[in-house]
């Protein structure tokens, strides 16, 4: 939800940036979309590390075939 609250600002920001000529407002929705980009960036990675980044690390199989217990 984060993500796509921080992506929304970051693209208006960016919009208002290219079509506001006035300097210093032209530097706060700068400053704002970057901070916003760093934020996006840092909870896709902390979501893939804890989502998506799964590693199997042994498995066993039953005795009769049955079944297989995977570990991740």
């Amino acid at each position: 939800m984060i993500i796509g609250i921080a992506l929304v600002i970051t693209v208006f920001s960016i919009i208002g940036y290219i079509e506001i000529k006035k300097p210093a407002i032209r530097g706060f929705l700068g400053i704002l979309a970057l901070i916003n980009i760093m934020i996006v960036i840092l909870a896709g990675s902390i979501t893939y590390s804890t989502k998506y980044k799964i590693h199997d690390v042994a498995y066993s199989t039953s005795q009769d075939g049955t079944y297989v217990l995977l570990f991740q």
